[in-house]
């Protein structure tokens, strides 16, 4: 801390500037990060960017001012603060209006960096984007065109602290080799998408990236609609990714607070099948999202959401904590130091069961296997829990994967698809989401086709 340009010592310098009756919290953060594109063996697009600021809220008298800036210039970091002040003259005096105050659990010991991203050469960053291309285009000789072959990384470093006597630290990194790939088959032509994603640079597997693309481009090549039914839907761990990471934000306090949310009322009550068990984990270094503070620096915890299908447990944050008359659940998050503090899903894990996603396929006489599932924020009502949705994937039939199927609608509600569970598999897969994916099965589903 003796370093004044430290995060450290800049959040210091504002909460010990605090005058009477005054309540401070800041967030500061910087970071720097690299994205190489890559088209046709040459260099398409090469971006470093660093970025840095605070955003700083003030209570006086019930009443909250926040005010934020994209420099960490002392100048500038004290004309945030009196922003911040003045921004209360202009705020509703709010009963229920907080900042987080220090409980008995302690942050987690977590290594969420590796120290070898910030120093990686570029040049090496460069090969790793052209290499996947090279990789890509060798796997199958319907693979046609490569888009797009990336490689980006990312580190940051943030601090929050207030005058409740919060204070955390917290670095971490991520790096991310992706492609997109077009295959082509007669007159037909099918898109693929693929990544492996890790927090450590030597961990990111270009063979697995290429894999994963090239598969899920080719497998779909001649797919066309099939008939309407009623079937098994299975969703591959990034469908099920998808579904679960929307479902949980219907979990959030201000979610039901608002009555917005499929579960108002629901407490304690079987909400999904036996084989669902939800908890929210950020302390599990295996999520991108990870960390050992929530946004507003309560220590990670895990929280159990659903456990044996009954729902056990909502998010929250300080604000709609107090309004419960509860404490939070250290589930504050936010858009960085540019936003405030709402309750939100962090890390949410699937308890996985005993099978594989073939050995699950073996056992199914008539379903779809989705790969993909799009138009899901229109498709989704997450208070009446409609659903219905754009997929594409393959029909499964007798225990195999048969034909590839695309322009068909999966439907339901998510109440009955929570009920309709009757299998995970044992494959969790940490994606670059706040929702891992297993692949999961549902028993009964509209699909709509020709």
């Amino acid at each position: 801390m003796s370093n004044k340009n430290s995060l450290e010592s800049i959040a210091q310098s504002i909460i010990s500037s605090a005058k009477p009756k005054e309540s401070i919290e800041v967030m500061a953060s910087r970071s720097t990060s690299t994205q190489v594109v890559v088209y046709q063996g040459e260099v398409e697009s090469l971006t470093q960017a660093t970025d840095g600021g605070l955003g700083v809220r003030v209570i006086i008298d019930g009443k909250v001012g926040f005010s934020t800036v994209s420099s960490l210039d002392k100048s500038l970091v004290a004309r945030c603060l009196q922003s911040a002040r003045e921004n209360t003259v202009y705020s509703t005096y709010d009963p229920y209006a907080t900042f987080a105050e220090p409980d008995a659990i302690a942050y987690p010991a977590m290594v969420l960096l590796d120290p070898k991203i910030p120093v990686v050469p570029t040049e090496l960053k460069v090969s790793r984007a052209l290499e996947l291309e090279k990789i890509v285009l060798a796997k199958d000789r319907r693979v046609t065109e490569v888009p797009q072959a990336q490689y980006s990384d990312y580190y940051g470093e943030s601090v929050i602290a207030s005058t409740n006597g919060i204070f955390g630290r917290s670095e971490n990194s991520y790096a991310i080799a992706s492609a997109t790939t077009v295959a082509r088959e007669g007159e037909q032509t099918h898109t693929g998408y693929g990544y492996s994603v890790s927090r450590y640079f030597d961990e990111v597997s270009l063979e697995s990236a290429a894999s994963d693309a090239v598969t899920r481009a080719i497998r779909l090549l001649g797919a066309k609609k099939t008939k309407s039914r009623s079937l098994t839907v299975v969703l591959e761990p990034r469908a099920a990714s998808t579904l679960f990471a929307l479902i949980s934000a219907s979990l959030s306090a201000e979610a039901i607070q608002r009555k917005r949310s499929i579960f108002v009322g629901r407490m304690g009550e079987p909400v999904a099948s036996e084989v669902i068990d939800i908890v929210d984990d950020p302390t599990d270094v295996r999520f991108q999202s990870a960390s050992p503070f929530d946004a507003e620096g309560l220590a990670s915890r895990p929280v159990h959401l659903i456990e044996d299908g009954t729902l056990k447990n909502f998010l929250y944050d300080s604000y709609t904590a107090n309004k419960d008359g509860i404490t939070s659940t250290a589930n504050a998050i936010r858009g960085g130091f540019s936003g405030t503090p709402s309750p939100g899903p962090k890390s949410i894990l699937l308890k996985p069961g005993r099978r594989s996603q073939d050995e699950i396929i073996a056992t199914i006489e008539e379903g779809v296997l989705v790969q993909s599932l799009s138009g899901v924020h229109s498709g989704i009502n997450p208070v009446s829990g409609d659903f219905s949705v754009g997929a594409e994937g393959l029909i499964i039939r007798d225990g195999s994967l048969a034909e590839a199927v695309r322009e068909v609608t999966i439907s339901s509600t998510l109440q009955k698809m929570l009920l309709d569970v009757v299998e995970v598999g044992n494959d969790t897969t940490f994606l670059p989401s706040i929702a891992a994916g297993n692949t999961v099965v549902i028993g009964k589903m509209n699909l709509s086709g020709e």
